[in-house]
């Protein structure tokens, strides 16, 4: 990711450095070398001077890209203990609410049961008290008809 590209970015940096650095080298050789009255042309042809200007550009603009990369790692560096404690505190607040689900979903079950259990009694209750009215009724027939 964002490191590669700076790794890469530095490494074109370093090698156009040292490109830099060899040609200057040779052109002061080639110009110790050179008789005083070829002293006048010490830059080189003109090639060499749009190929120098070119490189001090394109090491210009590297440099600046480097530097805008340093500071946006840095500033992400700055960000990620901050996004990293706000995703804790996301992941703590939905265990929470898991818990809390869990529990009313347990104490939904009790109380389903407990109204279950209720409304059986309920319903045993009825069933017991029709019984009796019902064997009463009979009683009441038979003492009539008997």
């Amino acid at each position: 990711g964002l490191e590669e590209t700076v790794a890469k970015e530095l490494q074109t940096l370093h090698n156009l450095r040292k490109l830099f650095v060899q040609d200057l080298q040779a052109r002061l050789k080639k110009s110790q070398k050179q008789p005083e009255a070829e002293e006048d042309d010490l830059g080189g042809s003109v090639a060499q001077k749009q190929k120098i200007s070119f490189l001090e550009n394109n090491l210009d603009q590297l440099t600046k890209v480097h530097k805008q990369l340093v500071r946006e790692n840095a500033d992400l560096r700055c960000e990620l203990p901050k996004l990293e404690k706000r995703l804790k505190a996301t992941m703590d607040r939905v265990k929470s609410l898991e818990q809390a689900l869990k529990e009313a979903k347990e104490s939904a079950m009790k109380d389903r049961k407990r109204y279950q259990c209720e409304v059986d009694r309920i319903k045993e209750a009825v069933r017991q008290r029709n019984l009796a009215r019902r064997t009463n009724t009979a009683q009441i027939g038979k003492l009539f008809f008997s």
